[in-house]
């Protein structure tokens, strides 16, 4: 038996240089007018819904829907969207990823605005669950633009970086949430709501790559 020597790696790991490298990538983050637009769209959208997605149970709960439905009726509409996602991933093929992130915005506020108008029973059951709908097929298509528009080498720190924006989102807007809905009502919340994806979807329009 002969013992070989392990040549360490001369490129070892250094916590400095990846905290510079997320600090580059961060910088490059803030001067790039379309990628602020991208992450921006993303942030609040996901973290409206998110909210949004606590308002169910007791949404059901209000309009008289018995708790033992409630798992049912959620893994039958989560059948649902997977077939959903596999449709609108052919659309982002034909009209692009940033056309059908902004026609999704503006279908997902339909139905939160005439829920936060009070409108309640079956029906609105179906435009609870077709608002929260919309974030799980939003988010691949979200995912593919906002990667699309990063360099290769910036990807997985500017991912990282993606993720922790939108989990830092939904923990701000939660408390937020809570206190419209102890405060006023759960319809006052998705109201106010609703026209924070109307108004963040405008201001945040993102503009169609040109094709040449």
């Amino acid at each position: 038996m002969s013992w070989v020597n392990i040549k360490e790696n001369s490129e070892a790991y250094s916590l400095k240089s990846s905290l510079i490298f997320a600090g580059d990538s961060l910088r490059s983050l803030f001067k790039n007018k379309i990628l602020i637009t991208i992450v921006m769209n993303i942030l609040i959208f996901t973290a409206t819904l998110f909210a949004i997605d606590k308002f169910i149970q007791p949404y059901m709960k209000a309009v008289g829907v018995e708790l033992a439905y409630f798992g049912l009726i959620y893994s039958g509409f989560l059948l649902i969207i997977a077939f959903l996602v596999k449709y609108i991933s052919k659309l982002e093929d034909i009209y692009g990823g940033e056309k059908v992130m902004n026609f999704i915005s503006f279908f997902a506020f339909v139905p939160m605005i005439i829920l936060g108008l009070g409108y309640s029973g079956l029906l609105g059951i179906i435009l609870f669950f077709l608002a929260i709908a919309v974030e799980n097929v939003r988010s691949p298509i979200a995912n593919s633009v906002f990667h699309d528009n990063v360099e290769s080498k910036n990807r997985a720190t500017m991912g990282s970086i993606l993720e922790l924006m939108k989990t830092s989102g939904k923990l701000v807007i939660l408390p937020v949430a809570g206190y419209l809905a102890d405060s006023y009502s759960i319809q006052a919340a998705i109201l106010i709501f609703s026209l924070v994806i109307l108004i963040s979807s405008i201001v945040f329009w993102l503009p169609s790559k040109k094709t040449a």
